[in-house]
């Protein structure tokens, strides 16, 4: 596995992709057992820590596992 680049990651944080300068900012941190309930009435758990991003360019969200996400490259700004 690749180094860790951010060990943590608070709800505001924003970073800066090193490949291609992109901003992303963490919108949420589901955890592990979570609730999530959907617009239609269903609900689910889940099922491992995450962190959710938003490309400030785009506004595309991108939810990944934590532990990928300490390992990817991003830069924090401020």
């Amino acid at each position: 596995m690749s180094e860790i680049k951010n060990e943590t990651f608070n709800i505001g944080d924003r970073f800066r992709g090193l490949v291609n300068g992109d901003i992303f900012v963490v919108e949420s941190l589901p955890k592990k057992g979570d609730e999530v309930r959907t617009p239609s009435g269903g609900r689910w758990f889940e099922k491992s820590d995450s962190v959710v991003f938003v490309c400030e360019s785009d506004g595309k969200r991108s939810k990944v596992g934590l532990e990928m996400a300490k390992r990817l490259q991003l830069e924090r700004i401020r």
